[in-house]
């Protein structure tokens, strides 16, 4: 509440190592607390709360919330129709937690397979593939 009213953020990430998404009750008070303090603000204009929920190694959100595929799992799948379940079902218990922005899925094409930031977060290694999904 201190940093939104006196800073005036506009922005605020959730990130596991921040210790600030313990599980999805907390997040969601964290989320509703940090919303009536932007709106009670001078401006009042709300905060873009924002994670990175991958799924798969990188999971910002854990149980009771739905643990999906990561990218490269539903990438050898190859179904578009299962990739965007798997995003509405993220999306919308994002959603229900007060998170408007997550940066996932991405569009990480995985064209080195010894570099270690991309690997199974990326759908795959053909473009054409990866845009689809």
């Amino acid at each position: 509440a201190e940093l939104v009213s006196t800073y005036h953020v506009g922005g605020i990430i959730y990130f596991t190592w921040a210790h600030n998404t313990r599980d999805p009750h907390q997040i969601a008070a964290l989320s509703n607390g940090i919303q009536h303090t932007a709106r009670t603000a001078r401006s009042g204009v709300p905060v873009i709360i924002s994670t990175d929920q991958e799924h798969g190694i990188v999971c910002r959100v854990g149980e009771p919330a739905t643990l999906l595929p990561g990218a490269m799992a539903l990438g050898a799948g190859g179904s578009r129709s299962d990739t965007r379940r798997a995003a509405w079902i993220a999306g919308t218990e994002l959603a229900a937690l007060g998170i408007s922005q997550n940066y996932a899925p991405d569009a990480d094409v995985n064209v080195n397979p010894a570099n270690p930031v991309i690997g199974v977060r990326s759908f795959g290694s053909d473009p054409e593939a990866v845009a689809g999904l």
